[in-house]
């Protein structure tokens, strides 16, 4: 049976197949290994890489959201993001102090958080403006009263964007957009769901600077910095800021609904933007699938002996999923992670695991010096991946 190749987000049918991604493997975005093989593709007409959104994608995504489980490997709290001497911060703290350095919203408005999940943005945005009056939406009723349960939280929808009322005067999507099939159709959604001049914002992985974001099961769209900006353009914002590394491996970016009498001339508009480039960047999708299959034939050589990794977030998990028992316990710097037992696995500290513990760094170059610096400081024997060229 031939299986379609039809870009999910400009409809061009003849993407360019990855064969050597089948031979990865995949985790769930939810950090659970992941069984089955995807397809990765490349649309050679706007460019976007992407999983193919088949029979198999769906049914894959339709199992992991059913039991899906945020931040399960903390209880509930949100991931932590780590500056070179290893301090942490809520993610999304992070994320908008980022913004709001940018862009200073004011203290009153609406805010529809879409994808909330368990409300870890709601709650951080709450924090940094408390007169704001929040809603979260997301596929199923699951976190329904955790998000309830918010200060400033006002309602939880569990629906189709269509169906919640407009206007809000700011809409969020953190790490949401790369779930969505058709991302210019929903953004356009999203836009319907703004007041004029209302404020859309997207963090999304930037897989040039983070390839662990390629073998997520459940993301259909991996973006760079050009294919974001021209999604988001297509669907009529107009853009403020679009920043890599405002959060580590992320992509940030910031948009405004424009006035009815530019966003018509903006639908109008359907050519790709001046100078957006349609192949100079495959050599990095090339890059990010060597450094994968490199990084796994390392840990596979190494967990010859008693072998840790650094992390209990995807990287980790994928590892895990290849690797099964030659992989024998997680190191992680965060507080509300280390102590448990992780998939059978034992989570420590770096200065809680054994003495002189090979821990393997499965992280990109930029990232994993400063932690590779922090662990042998602590007296365990941290290997490096190769290096990794980045964004």
């Amino acid at each position: 049976m031939t299986r379609p190749t039809t870009c999910h987000n400009c409809g061009h049918n003849g993407l360019e197949i990855y064969q050597q991604f089948e031979k990865l493997g995949l985790v769930t975005s939810d950090c659970r290994p992941c069984r089955g093989t995807l397809r990765l593709a490349r649309c050679p007409e706007c460019g976007l890489l992407q999983k193919l959104v088949d029979q198999d994608f769906s049914d894959t995504c339709t199992l992991i959201y059913d039991q899906y489980d945020a931040y399960h490997q903390a209880g509930g709290q949100e991931q932590q993001t780590y500056s070179d001497d290893g301090q942490g911060c809520a993610r999304s703290r992070k994320l908008l102090e980022g913004v709001l350095d940018h862009f200073p919203l004011p203290d009153t408005g609406r805010l529809l958080d879409v994808g909330c999940g368990n409300g870890v943005l709601l709650r951080s945005f709450g924090t940094l403006r408390p007169s704001w009056r929040l809603h979260g939406l997301d596929l199923n009723d699951h976190a329904r009263e955790q998000v309830l349960s918010i200060p400033g939280v006002e309602a939880f929808h569990a629906c189709d964007l269509d169906a919640v009322p407009a206007a809000f005067d700011a809409l969020s999507m953190l790490h949401c957009l790369e779930h969505v099939p058709d991302p210019v159709a929903f953004l356009r959604k999203c836009m319907d769901r703004l007041a004029a001049g209302g404020l859309l914002l997207v963090q999304v992985p930037d897989f040039t600077a983070n390839p662990f974001d390629l073998v997520i099961a459940d993301h259909c769209s991996h973006f760079e910095p050009a294919t974001l900006r021209e999604v988001v353009r297509r669907a009529g914002f107009e853009i403020v800021v679009l920043r890599q590394g405002l959060v580590p491996k992320e992509l940030t970016l910031l948009a405004r609904r424009p006035a009815p009498e530019a966003q018509a001339a903006v639908a109008m508009d359907t050519a790709p933007a001046p100078g957006l480039p349609k192949r100079a960047d495959t050599a990095r999708i090339a890059d990010a699938l060597a450094w994968l299959a490199a990084l796994l034939d390392q840990a596979r050589d190494l967990c010859r002996e008693p072998l840790g990794v650094f992390g209990t977030s995807i990287a980790g998990i994928w590892l895990l999923g290849q690797l099964g028992d030659g992989l024998r316990f997680f190191v992680d710097e965060d507080v509300n992670r280390a102590g448990r037992t992780l998939f059978g696995k034992p989570v420590h500290l770096p200065a809680d695991a054994p003495a002189g513990s090979r821990v393997l760094v499965a992280l990109p170059s930029f990232i994993a010096e400063n932690v590779v610096r922090r662990l042998r400081e602590a007296g365990l024997d941290p290997t490096p991946p190769r290096h990794f060229p980045g964004p």
